[in-house]
């Protein structure tokens, strides 16, 4: 896994080769449309589907990998992550699209993209709320991604980290997205 800050502000993480090559080729290979699925998680009303992975081996492993690199990503950070990481998996339908927004309280995030309609799905973070202040476009390309940490700074601020897909997905967009929790910034 390489992981890279993307400016000095060390809350957003450029990730490459997430798994190995024989796990990213089971993953990409598998059934998008035949593994169960439901709405949640606040999502009712979007065109997104969690996917039930508890069954499929592929997915399992990703999911214990993600919870192995706990420690690798907390060094590169310079933070400790005080939750237990969980992974889910979603399944973006045809004319899903998100708009320009923050996550709120949501401390820490990593989604790693693995399928869609092409490159140019992936999430662009921005310096305002305005399509125009791009600060990092990720391109779509299967098992890389990034993390964020949204937590609070020392001082007790919170930095809004503005992003969104704005291109409408045609066909489907596959991503895992692992929550780490809260963290302490450690020097």
């Amino acid at each position: 896994m390489i992981v890279e800050p993307v400016d000095d502000s060390f809350r957003l993480f450029s990730i490459i080769d997430v798994v190995p090559d024989e796990l990213v080729n089971a993953i990409t290979s598998l059934d998008w449309d035949t593994i169960p699925w439901r709405r949640g998680n606040g999502q009712e009303t979007w065109s997104r589907r969690e996917l039930i992975v508890d069954d499929v081996p592929a997915l399992v492993e990703y999911n214990n990998l993600i919870l192995e690199s706990k420690e690798q990503l907390e060094d590169i950070a310079k933070v400790k992550f005080e939750g237990h990481p969980f992974t889910m998996w979603w399944y973006d339908e045809p004319n899903f699209t998100v708009s320009l927004h923050t996550d709120g309280h949501l401390p820490s995030s990593l989604q790693v993209f693995w399928e869609s309609d092409g490159t140019d799905y992936g999430t662009a973070f921005y310096e305002y709320k305005d399509p125009a202040t791009v600060k990092k476009q990720f391109e779509f390309i299967p098992n890389t991604g990034y993390m964020m940490l949204n937590g609070l700074d020392t001082d007790g601020s919170q930095p809004l980290q503005w992003h969104g897909m704005l291109n409408t997905v045609k066909t489907r967009r596959i991503c895992s997205y692992s929550q780490f929790g809260t963290y302490k910034l450690v020097k």
